[in-house]
């Protein structure tokens, strides 16, 4: 692309130079191509920009789906600490979804984001922190089988699934699909 700007600044150059002749037609004809050319590249860059984000939104969206379901498990099948769908939920949350978080948000940095698409993915990072805080609150009241024989645990932890954690998770999802880049 830089080579590009440099044969527009070059030919600029020699098209003041040049007298009104048929050269100095054809230089502007070229010229003319040579804009065309920067602006499909600078167009199609920004696209693969855009996709490579989409691409991104996309694979945090489908973290945060299975983060939910595991979270789910861990609420209705007593376990173990080590029991494997919770060992793959402490994984996504603790590493995974805030690592793409953060690279996502570095994404939007870069970018030539519209403002309101910044601001909005700015509040739906935020929800998805407030999300894990909920997941930690489960986490941490079901740590392990015997955790799950207090009856009164084991209710607030699925009342607070149902009626907190999957409505935010819904709105979250929800606020992911509708989110544009321009």
């Amino acid at each position: 692309m830089k080579h590009l700007f440099i044969s527009i600044v070059l030919a600029f150059i020699t098209l003041n130079s040049c007298s009104q002749n048929s050269n100095c037609e054809e230089l502007k004809t070229e010229i003319d191509k040579l804009k065309n050319e920067n602006t499909t590249l600078i167009t199609d860059n920004k696209n693969l920009n855009q996709q490579f984000c989409i691409a991104k939104l996309s694979v945090l969206k489908s973290k945060l789906y299975e983060a939910h379901s595991l979270m789910k498990s861990w609420t209705n099948s007593p376990a173990s600490s080590d029991a494997p769908y919770k060992i793959r939920a402490n994984s996504l949350i603790d590493k995974s979804i805030e690592s793409d978080l953060e690279e996502i948000t570095q994404i939007f940095k870069s970018q030539k984001v519209s403002a309101i698409a910044q601001e909005k993915f700015s509040q739906i990072h935020a929800d998805i922190m407030q999300l894990i805080k909920l997941y930690d609150n489960i986490r941490e009241t079901l740590p392990n089988f015997t955790s799950y024989e207090d009856p009164i645990n084991s209710f607030m932890v699925q009342t607070s699934y149902d009626e907190e954690i999957t409505p935010m998770f819904e709105s979250i999802i929800k606020d992911l699909d509708s989110l544009t880049l321009d």
